[in-house]
């Protein structure tokens, strides 16, 4: 569940991280919950960013599909200097 906390998730991954995480429909269904959907969009945009690999020499990437945001408010969600 990518609305676990870190730590669970870390746990069930043996603390691995990816170069890749591909995602689809996950981000765009949990966005117009009726129950604080902004929360649930943050909380997935921070296990995220903690389940790819944080390294200089090597970028990370997450690939969305099936999403209804424009790639402007994705980037603008997906901003890290939030974290």
């Amino acid at each position: 569940d990518i609305l676990s906390t870190v730590s669970d998730i870390q746990s069930r991954l043996s603390t691995q991280n990816f170069d890749v995480c591909f995602e689809k429909g996950t981000y765009d269904a949990i966005s117009p919950c009726p129950d604080d959907a902004l929360s649930k969009r943050e909380k997935y945009i921070e296990n995220v960013f903690d389940l790819l690999r944080s390294n200089v020499e090597r970028k990370s990437f997450l690939i969305i599909t099936s999403c209804n945001w424009t790639k402007e408010e994705l980037v603008k969600q997906f901003d890290n200097s939030k974290l």
